[in-house]
């Protein structure tokens, strides 16, 4: 169905030069080429011209058809029994969504690789690759050396802070499954190292602290932890230490005993404030 506004060369908004004459175009949704009045024509601000749009105008239906699908599934459940996911699209969360389309259009070609496939029967990434690189490379994810390719993850790498005008140097290991991880799957190494002895993630506030100063020597022996909630630089021992010493102060004496001495001081407190009023007055008089 061609487009019902086909574009007017106009002195404000003239068609792109590149577009003139021409009468075909290639769809970006469905690669087909299709006469150039089955697109419609927006106004590109950067160069004050008209450009026909990517999609023609069937899949720019289909487009918003799938969206207001979307917009209107939304806080619905999967209709896959037993699966108590969100909707993504045509009733099936992004899990199940993603199984009926490798069914009906197949995984990627490169061997090993589960993603699913597009047009020329590549996910993106080997897509992305293929157009960069000229060649698919591994089937999961790396990075191109030379002319090869790496892990996608480096070994480590150093990572520098300035506090104060003082450089810190500090390692960065890969530790995607950690829970301290960070977006891109790294860790501090002191950190890591500690959170392993001690078997548990470091909870907020809790710092690795290096006895010889060298932030880059990550030895478990070299490493000791920080409880930096009340006062920096607080070792657990001292922290226990003291907590342990105002339970005790409280056991012995009783809360009442505690508020009994609260109220005395503050009716001190309140009789000096007073003493000393009256000394002011009569001083004065």
């Amino acid at each position: 169905m061609p487009y019902s506004r086909p574009p007017g060369s106009s002195k404000r908004y003239p068609i792109a030069p590149t577009w003139i004459g021409r009468n075909s175009k290639t769809c970006s949704r469905c690669f087909t080429e299709l006469p150039i009045s089955m697109f419609g024509w927006y106004v590109d601000n950067r160069y004050g011209t008209q450009r026909p749009k990517a999609a023609c105008a069937d899949c720019s239906k289909e487009k918003s058809r799938g969206e207001y699908a979307r917009k209107n599934s939304k806080g619905k459940c999967c209709r896959i029994s037993g699966c108590s996911r969100s909707v993504h699209s045509a009733g099936l969360c992004t899990m199940h969504y993603r199984r009926q389309q490798r069914e009906n259009y197949g995984a990627c070609k490169v061997e090993g690789c589960d993603r699913l496939q597009q047009d020329g029967g590549l996910c993106p990434m080997h897509r992305r690759r293929l157009r960069l690189f000229g060649d698919v490379g591994r089937p999961g994810p790396a990075r191109r050396s030379g002319n090869g390719w790496k892990e996608s993850r480096r070994p480590y790498f150093v990572k520098v802070r300035t506090r104060g005008g003082r450089l810190d140097k500090y390692r960065m290991v890969p530790a995607p499954e950690s829970p301290m991880a960070n977006r891109k799957g790294y860790v501090l190494e002191h950190r890591l190292v500690m959170a392993q002895a001690l078997g548990r993630p470091l909870l907020h506030g809790e710092t690795v602290h290096p006895k010889n100063g060298n932030t880059l020597d990550n030895n478990l022996d070299n490493l000791e932890l920080w409880v930096s909630h009340q006062a920096a630089g607080q070792r657990p021992e001292d922290h226990i230490a003291y907590a342990e010493e105002i339970l005790h102060l409280h056991r012995r004496c009783g809360y009442a005993c505690a508020q009994e001495r609260a109220g005395q001081r503050s009716f001190n407190g309140r009789r000096s404030r007073a003493r000393s009023h009256g000394r002011s007055r009569r001083v004065g008089s």
